[in-house]
This record gives structure tokens, sequence and C-alpha cells, in this order.
């Protein structure tokens, strides 16, 4: 297989999984855990800087929503970011072959899809460990999980932004 029909097999592998996630209801897709929750929103969508703000929802997500939420990160929230980086990372590579000339950029650039996935997972492992031991309150975790978010939102989103940005340079 060449490597435009990779680069194509991992944008649409990666529009499936982002649109099937987000917008079909299965057993941890985002509709499904909305409903068990009773309309709760994902803290990667809502974020909440505070501890507090993060055990009150906790509990307004209820037994149902927290385990609910428990697996979807262990189960398409692992294989969201597996599917969107090949995509970005393969993009990322394309673009700066074209348009930088600097392999310390390019590295920096190339970086940018990891960072989402390692900020991703341990977004996940930080919610885990969060529902795993609720009642029981670890502030420390709770305040930095709105901040892990912001690095892996950077990373996806710079990876987009440097694309973008070199496709119409």
């Amino acid at each position: 297989m060449n490597s435009n029909k990779i680069f194509y097999a991992s944008l649409i592998w990666a529009l499936l999984m982002f649109f099937a996630i987000h917008f079909l209801k299965f057993p941890g897709s985002v509709p499904d855990f909305e409903e068990a929750s009773g309309g709760g929103a994902l803290f990667d969508n809502a974020m909440e800087f505070s501890a507090d703000g993060i055990y009150q929802r906790l509990e307004s997500f209820g037994d149902k929503g927290r385990e609910n939420y428990r697996f979807r990160n262990l189960s398409t929230d692992l294989i969201l970011p597996l599917s969107l980086f090949p995509f970005l990372f393969l993009w990322m590579r394309r673009s700066t072959e074209r348009f930088m000339s600097k392999p310390a950029i390019r590295r920096l650039l190339l970086s940018l899809p990891l960072m989402y996935v390692v900020f991703d997972f341990i977004e996940n492992v930080l919610v885990v460990v969060l529902i795993d031991h609720y009642p029981q309150h670890f502030d420390g975790l709770a305040s930095t999980l709105a901040y892990v978010t912001i690095l892996k939102r950077l990373g996806v989103f710079s990876s987009l932004g440097v694309l973008f940005a070199l496709l119409n340079y």
C-alpha cells in the first residue's frame, strides 16, 4: 500500500471513529454517557478547575453515570486517540516534509500528535482513579484534571492548526 493510500485510510478511519463515538449511541459513546449520567457532560467537554466542582459533578453523574464514564475511559476513549494519532502524525509528517527544512522544528511539530495521545491517556487515568476511589477525595489529582485536558487540547489543536497553516502556505 503506498503512502497516499495509508494517509487517506487513516483520515477516513479517524473521521469514522470520531463521529461514531460522538454521535452514535453504543456502550462507551458520548450519547450513551450523557444518557447514563442524566445529561452530564464529560470533564473534557466542560472543564472543571476546582476539586469541589469535580466531586459535585461526579456525584451528579450517579452510580450508573460514573460506571459508564469509567468504562468509556477504558474503552472508546483509548481507541479514539489511537485512531486519530496515525492521521495527525502522517498529516504532520507530510506537511513538514514539504515546508520545514530545519530538523529540530520538524521534530517538535511531529511530537504534537504524540502530546495529544499522552495527555489524553493521562486524563483518562486521572478520571478512572477519581471514580474508582469515589467518594474518597483526591483533591490534588482532581485539581489537575482541567490542566491535563488543556495540554491534551493544545496537542491536538496545535497539530491541526499547524497543519492547516502549512497547507495554506
